[in-house]
């Protein structure tokens, strides 16, 4: 049996085997920045740059089914979703339970998290 080295180039020349966005501009020092978020709305999260979005959701701990659904939009009207999270209202009766939600968001894109019997705590980039 042989093998075959092979790598992919992204439009930089940058090798990316592992899928992740490249950072044209990263940070390099200060407090993470952090944009908020209102459940149902889209959200530029930054114009320059590719980021990731770290989403703090909080459940309400009401007995009720609790979801959480992430969707992006390169253009801020066509919303494409990435995941609907949801929590059991068996589990959702057992305290607030705060989770994180973790979203590449390319350069200029939108976001749009939608929550029910949940709240959106916070939303650092980086």
């Amino acid at each position: 049996m042989s093998s075959v080295l092979a790598h992919f180039l992204d439009d930089n020349g940058t090798d990316r085997l592992d899928g992740t966005l490249v950072t044209y501009n990263p940070l390099t020092s200060g407090a993470l920045p952090t944009v908020s978020l209102s459940s149902g709305t889209g959200a530029q999260v930054s114009t320059s740059r590719n980021v990731t979005a770290a989403l703090a959701i909080t459940n309400d701990a009401t007995n009720n089914a609790a979801t959480c659904k992430v969707e992006l939009s390169p253009d801020g009207s066509t919303y494409s979703t990435l995941a609907t999270v949801s929590y059991a209202a068996a589990v959702n009766n057992t305290g607030a339970i705060v989770y994180l939600q973790v979203v590449p968001v390319p350069a200029g894109w939108f976001i749009k998290v939608t929550v029910a019997h949940a709240t959106i705590t916070s939303t650092t980039y980086y």
